[in-house]
């Protein structure tokens, strides 16, 4: 097998590691004429993937590929990790012919065992749960992204909005962070919203290709399920579902509401 081949494996096989469709984690030896190269390449961080210097011997090229874990992330829910015991992780790609972001998603509530570093100096009260999204940007792609929101209805409590650089997902640099410029929960679009671009004094302050975002909101809510999330780039929008708060819809309450009147009993008048 020639070097030239191994090379054009390699960096076909690339692009699969940042759209969420799987991870690898890839070691070739080029060993030939007593001299080795060993290239590593692993699509979690912003490290650019190179195969060494060509072999300038015409002697035999000896390439052994070795791939781990060479496992569907949606299959497994193998979100990188990034601190305490979630009691749910998921993904879901988003895209354009220009952009993409893997959204993976981390749900917390007072029962977890362990919060996120960052948030370990407090602990969830009843009823709040956390919800947090990594935000990984293709690199293989060229545009930025602009914009991020999730979907929640104006009867959900939210306490509280931001994002974190203190957790540094595992495989990630922190010097491949952005953090969003504007952050809140309108009321008007019932969405909690991220938007990255318009600090006048950052101009770079977008979510470009190959960087990530560690967001999070806190919720006062009974549960969480999948709910509509929309991220924006190039002027073109891609939705899909991550975890979010659900209360308990108004018909229901009222039905909570009259079985509790039912169960008081009427107290006779004192003589």
């Amino acid at each position: 097998m020639t070097y030239e081949v191994v090379r054009t494996v390699v960096h076909s096989l690339l692009p699969l590691t940042r759209k969420g469709k799987c991870r690898y984690l890839a070691f070739i030896v080029l060993h030939g004429a007593g001299k080795t190269t060993a290239c590593k390449s692993h699509g979690l961080t912003d490290e650019k993937f190179s195969v060494g210097q060509e072999m300038k011997s015409s002697g035999t090229i000896l390439a052994v590929f070795i791939f781990i874990a060479l496992i569907p992330t949606s299959v497994l829910g193998a979100n990188p990790e990034i601190g305490g015991e979630a009691i749910y992780m998921g993904e879901d790609y988003f895209s354009t012919d220009e952009w993409g972001i893997t959204a993976y998603s981390y749900v917390f509530d007072s029962s977890s065992s362990s919060l996120p570093e960052s948030f370990s100096r407090f602990s969830l009260n009843p009823g709040e749960m956390l919800f947090m999204y990594l935000l990984d940007c293709d690199f293989t792609k060229t545009v930025a992204v602009n914009h991020f929101s999730v979907g929640n209805p104006s009867t959900v409590q939210i306490n509280s909005v931001g994002w974190t650089s203190d957790v540094v997902p595992d495989g990630y640099n922190i010097s491949g962070h952005q953090s969003p410029y504007l952050y809140g929960f309108s009321g008007l679009a019932e969405a909690t919203v991220y938007t990255y671009t318009g600090d006048l004094t950052d101009p770079f302050s977008a979510l470009e290709p190959g960087e990530y975002s560690l967001i999070y909101y806190i919720a006062q809510a009974d549960g969480y399920s999948m709910v509509s999330a929309t991220a924006e780039g190039g002027g073109t929008g891609d939705n899909g579902l991550v975890p979010g708060p659900v209360t308990p819809e108004p018909a229901t309450l009222f039905l909570l509401c009259l079985g509790s009147l039912s169960l008081l009993r009427k107290r006779k008048p004192l003589h």
